[in-house]
């Protein structure tokens, strides 16, 4: 714990009257390390320090909590097996109090299928022949976009020196490629709807279609493998650990789907199309889409190594 906040601690059970016996007598700081022990590694693994975990200001509030916490015991003559007991319970209250790793994940998740809905709806409702509907898109999918962005720099921020939390923020740091590529997809279609579509005959609107439609697949896949995944433990069922697995290989079929779908796209632009801001910007647009996936992809490899861990194995291959 630092210095800072232990001092702070001391200050604050002063100032409260809340003396240190009841603590010294419950066990002191055996009694935190018992709590936290007892939350199993799914929160807080040996080696962690509770204030780069929750946080100083909580874990200050969570001290002083069970400073008073003892002290009470202490009064009322309660054993130090009740009293250890609501301490659990006390720091599982702070612990709920502190988002985890993969709120973030799954709100930037969210913004992404989002992001990739609006793109296959754009297409199935030709906004590239609507200026003013395609610019609409282009804003809000610059707003959604930010907002993913606010949340890689909360978890930033929250990481820290918790070398627990790198991997997710590493995670979040690839999944926001997506959203930068979609976003990017969105200002691209806006300038495609500038009269540079005309040369988009059936062929060329039904592959991009599918192409977008694919993007929004892997999207909402990545949503469901981050759902199943926070899930997951030692005690999951073999079913729940399975269709994780599942859910996450269907990311990566996407992904080579769509490798296919953009190269078909190339092939009919080189064939059909001859004015050239048309072909450039609709070979950007398809390239966009299919780099979402290319970052689904990586961030679905990533997410694999920290829930395998929770759930016992390192065999990326069970349940291909």
């Amino acid at each position: 714990m630092a210095k800072r906040v232990s001092v702070a601690v001391l200050t604050a059970a002063a100032q409260a009257e809340v003396g240190h016996m009841g603590w010294l007598l419950a066990g002191a700081e055996a009694m935190i390390f018992g709590a936290m022990e007892a939350l199993g590694p799914d929160h807080l693994r040996i080696g962690d320090r509770l204030d780069d975990v929750i946080g100083a200001g909580e874990a200050q509030e969570f001290l002083l909590a069970a400073l008073t916490l003892a002290a009470s015991g202490l009064h009322t003559r309660l054993g130090s097996a009740r009293i250890a007991d609501q301490m659990r319970l006390l720091l599982m209250r702070h612990m709920a109090r502190h988002p985890d790793e993969f709120a973030a994940l799954e709100e930037h998740a969210a913004f992404c299928q989002a992001l990739a809905e609006g793109l296959r709806d754009a297409l199935a409702h030709g906004l590239e022949h609507d200026e003013k509907k395609a610019q609409k898109l282009a804003g809000r999918a610059k707003a959604w976009e930010r907002k993913a962005d606010h949340e890689v720099m909360r978890l930033r921020d929250e990481t820290g020196s918790n070398t627990r939390r790198l991997p997710f923020l590493r995670l979040i740091e690839v999944a926001d490629d997506a959203a930068d590529a979609l976003e990017e997809a969105a200002f691209l279609l806006s300038l495609i709807a500038q009269g540079h579509s005309t040369g988009w005959n059936n062929d060329l609107r039904t592959k991009l279609l599918q192409l977008a439609s694919k993007v929004l697949e892997a999207t909402q896949d990545h949503v469901k493998a981050l759902a199943i995944g926070r899930t997951l433990t030692e005690a999951s069922t073999a079913d729940d650990q399975t269709e994780f697995l599942t859910v996450c290989w269907r990311v990566m079929a996407a992904e080579r789907v769509c490798d296919v779908l953009t190269r078909d796209v190339r092939g009919l632009l080189v064939r059909d199309v001859t004015d050239a801001a048309t072909l450039n910007l609709t070979t950007d647009f398809a390239a966009a889409l299919e780099e979402t996936t290319d970052a689904l992809l990586r961030t679905g490899y990533g997410l694999r190594e920290p829930v395998l861990l929770r759930i016992g194995t390192t065999d990326t291959r069970v349940g291909a």
